[in-house]
């Protein structure tokens, strides 16, 4: 069964996570400022899937940002907080989850 991307579009909001949530951003180079302001943003989220690719494109500290992915095949995604990209993440030995809600 097909992922139904059309649910995942729309204006999200950071709503709960982990404990140790500033830990994991610290770890992925996020400065503690931009995980305050990543906790108060809405975010315009737009995704969409056209064969075997699909686009990501939000808004986010007034910069739109567009990422395009080949499913089934490891790709970079651009992280606005850090103004780098990223191919994989690893964080240790740390674990954790965040929650948003659609405003």
């Amino acid at each position: 069964m097909p992922f139904p991307v059309e649910k995942s579009c729309g204006t999200w909001k950071h709503h709960r996570h982990s404990d140790n949530y500033p830990q994991l951003m610290e770890k992925l180079g996020v400065p503690a400022e931009m995980v305050q302001k990543i906790q108060e943003t809405t975010i315009p989220v737009n995704h969409s899937l056209s064969g075997d690719k699909f686009t990501s494109k939000f808004e986010f500290m007034g910069k739109t940002l567009e990422n395009t992915f080949t499913l089934g095949v490891e790709g970079e995604e651009h992280d606005p907080t850090v103004d780098r990209k990223r191919k994989d993440v690893t964080v240790g030995d740390l674990d954790g989850w965040t929650i948003s809600k659609r405003c």
